[in-house]
């Protein structure tokens, strides 16, 4: 098997080592293999950690939080496992155009894509990937954990408005995945976590990348859906319709709203009504099912 990472243009960034079956980010291969976590076998046959469950999650798709040490330096890892997935997500890997040959190997190689390009995102740790023949029969990916909590948790709770160091940090952000040419598809609060910095007071990160896509045509469309996603997942309270406004000047690096900049808060309202539509009928569909059960 190829090194995964020599397929896509990954800057810098160390290169992975192999490990049996596995790929691993050279600094962290001593932890992999001192808590036995070497191979895709054991990978899969972890026993303790926290299984991590979710609403309408496949059979076929299990995550794992784990807590690994190596002397006196302790970490967590999230491990995605993929076991037999159905023929359909071979569409799912292709379409992320990203070199990647599984599920988890879409996420391993978004991952060192955003890294080497100054995109906070958690830190992959290792790969491992079984075919039968050209089709996926297992894969895994272990990351490293974001640190801190979900915006989408954050936000809610506070007191006052987020700061606006921590808005203008995730304009630019999202304006450098942009930049990259790549989307998020996904970009919820629940998809942005925030941990304290002593440097900034708050650094971001972007979790959750298995949908990103780098889009061939209609990109702006892409972009707007986004937006609109943050936009309709960001309570009022926590940012308001003047921050929102210098949201986006600094996403687009504007000194003021010029025309294009209004053309975008257009788009962009738009799209979070029908985002905001859209969820009200899938609520009412839900509260329908419990009532006639």
């Amino acid at each position: 098997m190829s090194d995964p990472s020599a397929q896509t243009n990954v800057g810098p960034l160390a290169e992975p080592v192999r490990m049996n079956d596995l790929w691993v980010t050279p600094h962290a291969a001593p932890m992999v293999q001192n808590n036995q976590l070497d191979s895709v076998n054991a990978l899969f046959a972890i026993e303790g950690g926290t299984v991590l469950s979710k609403s309408g999650l496949d059979s076929w798709r299990t995550r794992v939080r784990l807590s690994v040490a190596d002397g006196d330096h302790r970490a967590t890892w999230y491990i995605k496992r993929y076991d037999h997935p159905p023929a359909r997500e071979r569409r799912t890997v292709e379409r992320a155009a990203n070199g990647a040959r599984s599920l988890a190997g879409v996420e391993w190689h978004w991952t060192r894509y955003l890294r080497a390009r100054g995109i906070p995102c958690p830190e992959p740790i290792a790969l491992g990937e079984e075919f039968r023949g050209t089709r996926e029969a297992r894969s895994v990916i272990v990351t490293a954990e974001a640190g801190g909590d979900a915006l989408e948790r954050i936000a809610p709770a506070m007191k006052t408005p987020l700061p606006l160091a921590v808005v203008r940090q995730l304009a630019r952000i999202v304006c450098s995945l942009h930049a990259a040419g790549v989307v998020h598809r996904d970009l919820y609060l629940s998809h942005v976590f925030m941990k304290p910095d002593d440097e900034t007071g708050a650094s971001l990160t972007l979790i959750d990348l298995q949908r990103l896509l780098r889009p061939g045509s209609c990109r702006r469309r892409w972009f707007v859906k986004d937006l609109a996603a943050l936009n309709f997942s960001t309570p009022s309270a926590a940012v308001s319709a003047t921050t929102r406004l210098r949201f986006v000047r600094w996403y687009l690096h504007k000194d003021r709203l010029d025309r294009d900049a209004r053309q975008l808060i257009y788009l962009v309202a738009g799209k979070t009504g029908q985002i905001d539509r859209h969820e009200q009928r899938r609520s009412r569909r839900s509260i329908a099912v419990r009532t006639s059960s």
